[in-house]
């Protein structure tokens, strides 16, 4: 029974100091839901062991989970009754007034916030078995000068060393992946830092206000670094002074200092998260085709920012990634973007258009919100996505088109303007283009809209080193264009105003991708998904002449193209189950008109003589249809 209530009150205790350890203003840090480990709560089966309490894990070795003692110096054991320790829990030695901690060998992970507020804890023995450091471990260790980090630990979680104000200098094994958010922030102490090679991401504020760290050693291995990585530090003001533009294995980490026009380095491939943030002396930024990817806020609030030069290999554009950029006139959002993120955009009130790629699917939330100069969006087909409040308060925005690929429209994406009684409403001066049955019609109610016919039909006829196209006309097509799928992308080859043309200069046989698109109110819609696959005729089909009939006075007239080689031309006429020969003419002849006949339906075909022989393979195909009234 005095077994089984000692349990009990050390399982209330543990219970109450963690309760305490969240809502004391000066306690230990409170993490968010799902930190906590299984091996944190304490079971009925708890047991004590000196001055220690501990659990046994199903597969026998020992978590401890409580120091119950008041030494300042503690050496945890590393054995009990013959079981391993492997982990020291959550809040083992939080706010304990220890000054030296040994851990032994076969430990392999500290829980979180383990020495958390040990204000007095001078130095800890950290042992090589250790692959594990949880988030907070030694925040606010204020007294903590060194500690080594053993070689097999794999990563440091997020506030591990957070204000360890006396900690000087400290080496981060190659083992370590990825150094947490905020790990050393506030290390007010610490002179130099020492990243091994293999750690790959340094999180975001890592080094924040490490005012006296002048010492950085970054390894190749380092290929994502976090917003304010390394603000507030001596080195990162050392490096400005140097070069405004701070570039670190091809990742832009910071260009705040700059003025005036940014030229980013060729070598560069990412902007940082935060790299450019709240620069307002900048006012041009030019970005090579190197770079693949723009970081969160990375121009947030850059208010001077006029113009911005994104090149085509840009696939990814950060959450707030121009946020508040008020100057930015006019954007050029390249081919490679897939997605435009939440508030990209958001308060960028000269903006006065866009053009959304191609292979975007996605439009964000927030993503174009109170720009209010824009005047001109416009989808391309594929867009799946517009999410809520993306184009809200654009108070000069007055029409758009939805394509049919989009499938969703969030809450008051498009149509809402700013009101200064009842805030965002609806306009009455917005007008959305939609296609039947789509979510922009659904969308589109409540709201002047127009039903848009469908795009062009395509249809193609084969032709020498050339092909025939024709279509359906569009009512409300100002001109039609034919494109072309050249060079990976598609490209306008011509431009007409009737429902046909024909595209030549092709090779024999050779297979084409064409779409015809309309241009409406002075603007190519880029609906290209009435693309078909044309081919000219191959270098036998040449062989039949291309045929133009014309009927007048009960009498049928034939012209032809001239078929290279052709010895002669044989007109023939489908009778009574066969076909008949009604005339052959030299081969420099092209025409031929027949005498009167009857009314009716008459079933012809010209034919070549090359190489004396009559090239007659496939006939039915070539033949046409001749009506005489």
């Amino acid at each position: 029974m005095h077994l089984l209530m000692k349990g009990y009150d050390n399982m209330i205790k543990k219970v109450m100091a963690s309760v305490m350890a969240v809502t004391m203003v000066f306690g230990c840090a409170a993490l968010p839901a799902g930190v906590l480990s299984e091996q944190s709560v304490i079971s009925a089966s708890a047991a004590t062991y000196g001055d220690f309490t501990y659990t046994l894990n199903k597969n026998g070795t020992v978590v401890i989970t409580e120091y119950n003692g008041s030494d300042k110096v503690v050496e945890i054991p590393s054995e009990i009754d013959g079981h391993k320790v492997t982990k020291i829990g959550d809040y083992v030695f939080c706010y304990k007034q220890v000054t030296d901690v040994t851990i032994p060998e076969g430990v392999t992970a500290l829980g979180n916030s383990v020495f958390s507020q040990c204000t007095t804890l001078e130095s800890v023995t950290l042992p090589d078995s250790l692959t594990s450091i949880g988030p907070y471990a030694f925040n606010y260790c204020w007294a903590l000068k060194s500690v080594t980090i053993p070689d097999g630990v794999t990563s440091i979680g997020e506030n591990t060393f957070e204000r360890c104000s006396e900690l000087k200098s400290i080496t981060i094994p190659g083992s370590v992946r990825s150094i947490g958010k905020s790990a050393f922030l506030n290390c007010s102490a610490l002179e130099s830092a020492e990243i091994q090679n293999g750690v790959a991401s340094i999180g975001e504020s890592a080094f924040l206000n490490c005012s006296s760290l002048e010492t950085i050693s970054i390894p190749e291995s380092v290929t994502e670094i976090s917003a304010y990585a390394f603000e507030k530090t001596a080195w990162i003001d050392n490096m400005r002074k140097a070069d405004p533009l701070i570039v670190v294995n091809s990742i832009l980490i910071d260009g705040k200092a700059v003025s005036g026009t940014a030229n980013i380095p060729d070598a560069v491939t990412t902007i940082a998260p935060r790299a450019f943030s709240g620069a307002n002396s900048l006012e041009a930024v030019n970005i090579p085709d190197s770079v693949t990817s723009i970081g969160n806020y990375a121009f947030y609030d850059c208010a001077q920012l006029g113009s911005v030069d994104l090149p085509d290999s840009v696939t990814s554009i950060g959450n707030y990634a121009f946020y508040n950029c008020a100057q930015l006139g006019s954007v050029d959002l390249p081919d490679g973007l897939t997605s435009i993120g939440y508030a990209t955009f958001c308060k960028c009130s000269s903006l006065g258009s866009v053009i959304i790629p191609k292979n975007v699917t996605t439009i964000g939330k927030f993503a174009f919100q109170y720009c209010s100069s824009l005047s001109s969006v416009e989808f391309s087909e594929g867009l799946t996505t517009i999410d809520r409040l993306a184009f809200s308060y654009c108070d000069s925005l007055k029409s758009v088109t939805v394509p049919k690929s989009v499938t969703t429209i969030g809450e008051k994406a498009l149509g809402y303007v700013s009101d200064p009684t009842y805030g965002n409403t609806k306009s009455k001066d917005f007008k959305i283009y939609c296609y039947k049955d789509t979510a922009g019609e659904r969308y589109a109610r409540g709201f002047a809209h127009e039903v848009l016919d469908e795009i062009p039909k395509v249809t193609y006829k084969k032709g020498n080193n050339s092909v025939t196209l024709s279509w359906n006309k569009i009512s409300r097509a100002e001109k039609y264009g034919i494109a072309g799928w050249v060079d990976n992308k598609w490209q306008l080859l011509a431009q007409c105003d009737d429902t046909s043309y024909v595209l030549g200069n092709l090779n024999d046989g050779q297979d084409y991708r064409v779409a015809v698109v309309i241009k409406v109110n002075g603007k190519w819609e880029t609906d290209f998904s009435n693309e078909i696959t044309v081919t000219p005729k191959t270098a036998e089909e040449k062989q039949y002449p291309a045929v133009i009939k014309a009927v007048k006075d009960n009498k049928i007239g034939l012209k032809w193209n001239k078929v290279q080689g052709a010895e002669k031309y044989g007109i023939a006429v489908y009778q009574a189950d066969h076909w008949k020969v009604l005339k052959q003419v030299n081969g420099s002849v092209t025409t031929w008109t027949s005498p009167k006949v009857n009314a009716g339906g008459y079933f012809m075909v010209v034919l070549a003589k090359v190489n004396g022989q009559w090239v007659n393979a496939d006939m039915g195909n070539h033949a046409f249809y001749v009506w005489v009234d």
